[in-house]
């Protein structure tokens, strides 16, 4: 979300969903659903990439339950969300741009203690109260939690297009979600 929400005109709405399981990812990839360059440069900024870890074997191999997140937005974009249980368990990202530049990042996920999942959305709720406020937009609290149910229902229903009417809305989004990472020591030291 914190990604698709800053492009250009922020985000613009969501036409329809699918959740495509097993098999059906696979089958999906090799028909050429999305660009397949796209994956793999995420999977290459993993730290633990299954492309440097065990080159020699087909990712199909690696995770075996996949699950593809397929979302349809209003403006056009589609946005695929793959896990790769099994093979991945960091988060990656690569886009193209609209001048067809491909780029990749990773999120930064905590692996040592102390573990804080919830500090941050802690931290934005009390600045909440302080400021009277909002930390962030309360339309990307809608559209997540609205998705996923969509998403789920889809998954439930063999990867059934899920129309999404009611995520016609429009918001943009000035929140830093670039935070400094919590302290703590590797998680194989403790």
């Amino acid at each position: 979300m914190c990604l698709v929400e800053r492009r250009a005109g922020g985000e613009t709405g969501v036409k329809r969903v699918r959740c495509l399981s097993g098999e059906a990812v696979w089958r999906a990839i090799d028909a050429g659903m999305f660009d397949r360059k796209l994956l793999d440069a995420a999977l290459k900024r993993l730290k633990h990439s299954p492309i440097t870890r065990q080159p020699k074997r087909p990712l199909r191999e690696l995770a075996k339950a996949p699950d593809m997140f397929v979302i349809e937005y209003r403006d056009g974009l589609k946005a695929f969300v793959l896990t790769l249980n099994g093979a991945v368990n960091e988060w990656g990202v690569a886009w193209k741009t609209t001048a067809g530049a491909r780029t990749s990042a990773t999120f930064w996920t905590q692996e040592a203690r102390p573990y804080m999942p919830f500090t941050y959305l802690v931290k934005g709720t009390e600045k909440m109260f302080h400021t009277g406020q909002p930390t962030w937009p309360a339309e990307r609290t809608l559209m997540t939690g609205a998705l996923l149910d969509a998403l789920l229902i889809s998954k439930n229903k063999n990867g059934m297009a899920v129309p999404t009417d009611y995520l016609n809305f429009k918001y943009t989004s000035s929140w830093n979600w670039k935070q400094p990472p919590p302290p703590g020591r590797p998680s194989n030291q403790q």
